[in-house]
């Protein structure tokens, strides 16, 4: 599931029972960058720092994809804010500190980030993340859904109503044939 609570809401009134809600890779970097942007953008003004923060929150997300426990996915969270401060010591086998060469080079001026006002607005951020870490556990992404979407609207538009129309089940079916074999399906029927 997205990040769409509405969507939600639907789900726990018509079935009745507790739904959790777990985002989705995209969704959840996506929802990195605005947290970031709402709270950095006054008072650090730099889109840079913000975008070094998604690409390692993706990176942390993406590597500890087949480690699902809470805690190993909360320390490698945790772990960000320090490593672009220049503290190494929650580091794991993915930081390059320890070469010679090593320089931060999507941070401004290859160097760690410093000042105590951004490292607490920074640790509130990634702290709220890692505490929904049990959320990020599949790592799933909802693209699929997002395409069928988009070909049930090419067949079947939103702004028109085919729900009372014969020919929606064969709209609904030539979007799943399409989906399943690919546009060849066309040549298949005839």
């Amino acid at each position: 599931m997205d990040d769409d609570s509405a969507t939600l809401s639907q789900v726990k009134e018509r079935f009745g029972h507790p739904v959790e809600k777990w985002s989705d890779i995209n969704h959840l970097r996506k929802s990195v960058g605005n947290s970031m942007y709402n709270t950095l953008q006054k008072k650090h003004k730099t889109s840079a720092v913000i975008k070094y923060f998604q690409k390692c929150f993706s990176y942390a997300i993406s590597q500890k994809k087949k480690q699902p426990r809470k805690n190993t996915r909360r320390e490698t969270l945790t772990s960000i804010v320090p490593h672009a401060f220049g503290h190494h010591e929650k580091c794991e086998h993915w930081c390059k500190e320890g070469n010679e060469n090593y320089s931060f080079k999507s941070l401004p001026g290859g160097k760690p980030l410093s000042g105590d006002d951004l490292h607490d607005d920074l640790y509130i951020v990634f702290e709220t993340m890692s505490n929904n870490s049990l959320k990020l556990a599949t790592c799933g992404s909802t693209k699929d859904v997002e395409s069928l979407n988009r070909m049930f609207s090419s067949k079947a538009p939103w702004r028109i109503c085919y729900s009372t129309s014969e020919s929606l089940n064969n709209r609904v079916a030539a979007t799943v044939a399409q989906k399943n074999i690919g546009y060849h399906y066309i040549s298949e029927l005839h």
